[in-house]
């Protein structure tokens, strides 16, 4: 009889120490693994370098932000050289692979769908300052591992999945709806293969969007680099 009760009280002492994580206990974890809030907090720009992988094809890709205000995406393939921009205020490209000759201003719906790419340090970082809320949702298997669910909802009402590994904390994978020209497309972007800076900074070097089937390998991560406001001005025709 000692023994069982022995047993019932383990069992429930088993069951008061798996408290539930909450959203913010989560978030805090998140955030010491990516560098801490205090450097995350002082991100200014990125550049980041390495390939794209699409279609078993393998080209080369270059990416500058400004925090909040500009990216520059930059590619080559095929022999031409592909420019992408996306700004607070909107954006533009250049893409002779697809038969642009002259810089084009970008679709507003684009330009607007791009918006949270402006941030280096990601959308959950500091969150209550941007009007989101986040809510914990257990676990859920992703790849044979028990990750922590979260979702994210915008302060427009705009529902997103974020998953963390449950070891490192580190994000594994998003899960946006979107709309494109009309069409609702669910957009799943896998991030894996975390390194860090030697200033402390960690990142994703593989980032997989599943629908489009194309993998973007981060081979140089720079931070708090001067970075030049030209590069984000659309060149005269």
């Amino acid at each position: 009889m000692k023994s069982i009760k022995l047993l019932a009280l383990l069992f429930v002492l088993g069951i008061a120490g798996a408290k539930a994580q909450t959203a913010d206990e989560l978030m805090d974890k998140s955030i010491a693994a990516m560098g801490g809030a205090d450097k995350l907090k002082n991100l200014k720009t990125a550049y980041n370098e390495g390939s794209i992988q699409v279609q078993g094809q393998e080209f080369p890709i270059k990416i500058w932000k400004i925090q909040h205000e500009a990216m520059r995406m930059e590619f080559d393939i095929m022999g031409t050289n592909n420019i992408q921009v996306v700004t607070k205020g909107g954006g533009w490209s250049l893409m002779p692979i697809q038969g642009q000759t002259d810089p084009t201003p970008l679709d507003s719906a684009k330009a607007k769908m791009m918006q949270p790419q402006l941030s280096i340090n990601g959308d959950l970082f500091d969150y209550k300052t941007d009007g989101k809320k986040v809510e914990a949702l257990g676990k859920e298997n992703i790849d044979g591992v028990d990750a922590y669910k979260l979702k994210i909802t915008s302060k427009d009402g705009v529902e997103a999945i974020a998953y963390l590994d449950p070891t490192s904390y580190y994000l594994i994978r998003t899960k946006n709806t979107v709309n494109v020209q009309g069409n609702t497309v669910d957009v799943t972007v896998k991030l894996h293969d975390y390194k860090k800076t030697d200033d402390g900074y960690a990142y994703p070097s593989v980032i997989e969007e599943t629908n489009s089937g194309m993998t973007i390998l981060i081979t140089k991560a720079e931070y708090n680099k001067p970075v030049e406001d030209s590069l984000f001005k659309m060149p005269g025709k």
